[in-house]
């Protein structure tokens, strides 16, 4: 059976989803930066940040792709681990998701 995030996290994750895809792109864009601008041929380069972006774009669709309430929790983990949801953040969630997402990101063992 599929456990569902209640109502009031649902809420809190579409508002916090939208903090985090900025914050997320914004460091994308500054690894992309990095890459275009490191040595190389222009070509070189080109197929580095198209490898990156490429790299990127899986990342960003595992946490933001088809959000439902039903993958809420997958999402935010994602979020936790890729470092674009702080935990001050994940604070503001119910105890129940709290402890979900600790469990999912390995903080702690069942």
């Amino acid at each position: 059976m599929e456990r569902k995030i209640s109502e009031a996290d649902w809420k809190r994750w579409r508002k916090l989803s939208q903090v985090a895809l900025e914050r997320y792109c914004e460091k994308a864009l500054a690894k992309v930066v990095v890459v275009a601008e490191d040595d190389g041929t222009a070509h070189e380069r080109y197929l580095n940040v198209w490898k990156l972006l490429r790299k990127l774009d899986r990342k960003l669709a595992e946490v933001f792709d088809n959000p439902r309430r039903s993958v809420a929790y997958a999402q935010i983990a994602q979020g936790v681990a890729a470092g674009i949801i702080k935990r001050s953040e994940l604070a503001e969630f119910s105890d129940e998701t709290q402890a979900i997402i600790d469990i999912l990101t390995g903080e702690t063992k069942l």
